[in-house]
């Protein structure tokens, strides 16, 4: 079972390093499901060893069907994390219908295997109708891996569509399971299948914020613990 971080946090990377997880998937604005990370990070996460940096490039919050000049945007990140040495990147355009836009993420896929980094494709999965349909195609776009949440809010409510996902795969593309992992599930989430668990793991450090500037986070290392803990 493999292990993945989401985190904003370059000590969280340090942790995860020292603690056995095959790697990060590097974010901000992790309350909207996480955005592109700045470049500072990226650098600094990337120079940290034993741990692959793998950067989501999501744009904006809301949903996946994007603009011509966020598309823009999208290859320049990508461009410049391979710059900044990422391992991987993790992305997910959607059309208007909310279907895989097989055009778009074609085009991202051929950046990232012009440098021989792996591509994954975040939870705009969980938005998409069909998801047989949708794993076929993105199977036939080249990507390694899927994160889901088995379409719920959380990953444990959706573990039976999850199993459904890793048998109808066949191993054709990993299956990772995201969303509401934590101690209590899982051993069980993990049984069905999935290649990976993909958490956040932080807390805070104050719930003062009297000036509206956000909350101040710190990794949550009782929390990883607790999860390894359990498997």
């Amino acid at each position: 079972m493999e292990f993945e971080l989401c985190t904003d946090n370059y000590n969280a990377v340090l942790y995860a390093s020292n603690h056995n997880f095959k790697r990060v998937e590097l974010c901000t604005a992790l309350d909207l499901g996480g955005l592109t990370p700045n470049f500072g990070l990226i650098q600094k996460s990337c120079e940290i060893p034993n741990i692959e940096s793998h950067i989501i490039i999501r744009p904006r919050a809301g949903n996946f069907n994007y603009s011509k000049e966020e598309f823009e945007e999208m290859q320049i990140d990508i461009e410049k994390s391979i710059d900044l040495g990422a391992s991987g990147i993790v992305i997910g355009i959607l059309d208007s219908n909310n279907e895989i836009d097989m055009e778009r993420n074609s085009l991202l896929l051929e950046i990232a295997k012009k440098s021989n980094i792996e591509a994954s494709f975040h939870r705009a999965f969980d938005f998409c109708p069909n998801y047989q349909n949708s794993l076929d195609q993105l199977i036939e776009l080249g990507f390694g891996r899927v994160l889901s949440s088995g379409q719920k809010s959380k990953a444990i409510e959706g573990i039976e569509k999850l199993g459904k996902m890793v048998d109808y795969a066949n191993g054709k593309i990993e299956i990772m399971a995201g969303s509401g992992i934590n101690h209590l599930n899982a051993k069980a989430i993990s049984g069905i299948g999935v290649s990976a668990l993909h958490f956040t793991a932080r807390k805070e450090k104050s719930k003062i914020d009297p000036f509206n500037m956000g909350l101040e986070y710190d990794i949550d290392k009782d929390k990883i613990q607790s999860i390894l803990k359990a498997l």
